[in-house]
């Protein structure tokens, strides 16, 4: 991976030899900037309610630096390798298997 660093005098060039409107640019520029403000704004927020224990939050994610912490139950539930997930995925094989059944004959035989 190529890292490029671009002062402000070759971006305009840049800008410029394809076209493109600068003060656009700008515009586009503060606007993406405020956007992303705000959206590390709210990461921020989230770790904070995530590290407070009595938010739903917390209960879903864990903000432990401990890479060996036990998942959370909701996360550990629907891994691809626990017995839960396997359960759930053959009832909704059942499930669907039925509707495939039932479905033709409840349209055909309906009054």
């Amino acid at each position: 991976c190529d890292c490029f660093e671009l002062s402000k005098s070759d971006l305009v060039a840049e800008l410029q030899r394809r076209g493109m409107d600068l003060a656009d640019a700008e515009k586009w520029f503060e606007t993406t900037h405020s956007q992303n403000r705000l959206r590390n704004k709210n990461v921020q927020r989230n770790i904070l309610e995530a590290q407070d224990g009595r938010s739903k939050l917390s209960r879903l994610i864990s903000t432990s630096s401990d890479t060996k912490a036990k998942p959370n139950v909701a996360v550990e539930i629907f891994m691809p390798s626990s017995g839960f997930r396997y359960l759930w995925d053959v009832a909704t094989l059942l499930f669907t298997l039925a509707s495939l059944v039932r479905e033709p004959y409840r349209q055909a035989f309906s009054e």
